[in-house]
């Protein structure tokens, strides 16, 4: 009778390295990262609320709150996307700002 060995581990090592920062150029580094991630997620929330904000006001089907929220909702999710894309372009224009050419 054959048998077959499914899995088998042998040592486990955790996939987490601690990041150790030595220079003020790494932590900067670590904000810029931290800042893009948290403008990304904060876009997508406001794409998300401005989909499901145009879903409402179609279907509201001629209840007037009903419209009134949904279009509170567009124009804070329209707001809460040009937040995102002025910092990022805000973002781009300091950096530019603060490097110097290469030569």
């Amino acid at each position: 009778m054959n048998t077959f060995k499914i899995a088998q581990i042998t040592e486990i090592t955790p996939k987490y390295h601690p990041v150790y920062v030595s220079t003020s150029g790494q932590v900067l580094q670590i904000i810029d990262r931290v800042a893009n991630w948290f403008e990304l997620i904060i876009f997508a929330i406001a794409v998300v609320v401005l989909i499901a904000a145009g879903a409402m006001y179609v279907t509201a089907g001629g209840d007037e709150e009903k419209a009134k929220k949904a279009r509170k909702l567009i124009t804070y999710a329209l707001i809460g996307i040009a937040i995102v894309l002025l910092a990022w372009g805000g973002e781009a224009l300091v950096k530019s700002f603060l490097t110097l050419p290469e030569k």
